[in-house]
């Protein structure tokens, strides 16, 4: 989060396996769709809760973290 803080802002989870950031920059639901379909990384988009400030939920305690967190940077390098 730190390397993209233009573009995300969150509060560090102080406990638990989620994180709900804000997406500051486009629409968190078209963020999200082509997220899933370029790289295959899946992101609920805060709007799944009723949340209209582009949030969206993201999942800290999948096994496969790291490599999402790799396809999420690929992605957003382009």
């Amino acid at each position: 989060m730190q390397r993209h803080a233009d573009l995300f802002s969150w509060v560090r989870p102080q406990a638990g396996s989620m994180a709900f950031p804000r997406l500051l920059k486009g629409d968190v639901e078209t963020f999200c769709d082509e997220l899933v379909n370029e790289a295959g990384v899946m992101l609920l988009p805060g709007t799944a809760y009723d949340d209209a400030a582009n949030h969206f939920r993201l999942g800290l305690g999948r096994k496969n973290l790291p490599e999402a967190v790799a396809r999420l940077e690929e992605f957003l390098k382009v």
